[in-house]
């Protein structure tokens, strides 16, 4: 059972449970895809078999919860009927009994038509039922059809059919192609609203785009103090995955950036230890990512935005105004890391994890396709 609610007023064409399956619940649970493939069917409320309590009209329901005769059609013993509740519908009132079983809600009426019938912890149908309006101890467990081939009813029109699924405008993005996905403050004028964040395609596969960041986006340090320490630890990927990753994207853009493993290996060069491996949605590029995915220095240079300057990023004496920017990968030593130079060459030795200011951070992440 997802959550306990109460039955509600006499029948079940005007109790508050149908009601409350039908409408919150449907909408909560299913999208609107998926609600196109649950068809609304007509639902028999026969009376009660041993009382012969008046069950009301017939209705019409996507969703609902099974009758007496379901009950014992469906289900060949009481074992089979036992029910255990999830832990989200336990801390909304539902208890249990000393096998971790709860009753459960039936839509046929019980002895009278402020009970209504339902499925006792053991699995056995109890006609006589429970008062409509108890306490918070309101077991549901829902029940739908799904149409297998994807087709509400036989008489379907084309206005019924379900939305065409829109193509993905990501979908079309090559490699080398700049796209835009999510925001970020980036003219430093906090009186309008965030800007949307550029980003380079840097990896294509079948389902999903590898993308990092046009512009430096901001300046933080790579850790919180000066110390020795790994890409798994770091202050950089805390924010990464917390502040930086809310402030950027929706609840929506978020479902569409996977959880990614990580790889840290050692410095190339001075064979530092790069720490474990880690699992994260946004990370800075490695050295050697940094070496795959641009074929030149030119590739790499990379300039910050007017946001990430007056969060303290300066930007080269010359005239292009690029600045450095962290990779994840160790530097010389473990209180080091690397980074990408303002004339594009990566930099094996690095820079003290707790510098000053001057902290620019080019975030990477992947983004699903097709969602």
């Amino acid at each position: 059972p997802p959550v306990p609610h109460r039955m509600g007023r006499g029948y079940m064409e005007v109790c508050g449970l149908r009601s409350w399956l039908n409408n919150e619940f449907l909408n909560a649970a299913f999208n609107e895809e998926e609600q196109w493939r649950i068809p609304v069917v007509k639902l028999s409320t026969a009376s009660n078999p041993k009382y012969n309590t008046d069950g009301g009209n017939d209705t019409n329901d996507q969703v609902f919860v099974l009758s007496i005769q379901e009950a014992e059609k469906y289900f060949s013993n009481n074992e089979e009927r036992q029910c255990a509740p999830t832990a989200y519908a336990m801390t909304q009132g539902v208890s249990v009994n000393s096998a971790g079983n709860c009753w459960w809600w039936l839509r046929s009426p019980g002895k009278h038509n402020d009970f209504a019938a339902s499925v006792h912890s053991d699995g056995d149908i109890y006609n006589e039922g429970n008062y409509i309006y108890p306490g918070s101890h309101c077991p549901v467990r829902p029940a739908i059809w799904i149409d297998v081939i994807g087709k509400n009813t036989p008489g379907d029109t084309a206005e019924s059919q379900p939305p065409e699924k829109e193509q993905d405008p990501l979908a079309a993005a090559q490699i080398g192609d700049y796209l835009t996905f999510g925001s970020y403050e980036q003219d430093n004028d906090l009186t309008n609203s965030k800007e949307p964040i550029e980003w380079l395609v840097l990896d294509k596969n079948d389902d999903r785009l590898l993308v990092i960041s046009k512009y430096a986006l901001d300046s933080h340090r790579y850790h919180t103090k000066w110390t020795e320490v790994t890409w798994e630890v770091c202050g950089l990927r805390s924010w990464l995955n917390s502040e930086f990753l809310n402030t950027a994207f929706s609840e929506e853009e978020q479902k569409r950036i996977p959880v990614a493993k990580v790889s840290t290996e050692p410095n190339p060069r001075y064979n530092t230890d790069g720490g474990n491996d880690t699992d994260d949605q946004v990370f800075v590029l490695s050295i050697q990512e940094a070496e795959k995915y641009f074929a030149t220095n030119e590739e790499r240079q990379c300039v910050p935005t007017d946001y990430a300057k007056a969060q303290g990023v300066t930007v080269s004496t010359s005239s292009t105004g690029n600045c450095w920017w962290w990779l994840r990968s160790p530097g010389k030593h473990n209180d080091f890391a690397a980074r990408v130079h303002n004339d594009g060459n990566v930099y094996t030795d690095g820079a003290y994890v707790y510098p000053g200011a001057d902290c620019p951070v080019r975030p990477a992440l992947w983004i699903n396709l097709g969602e």
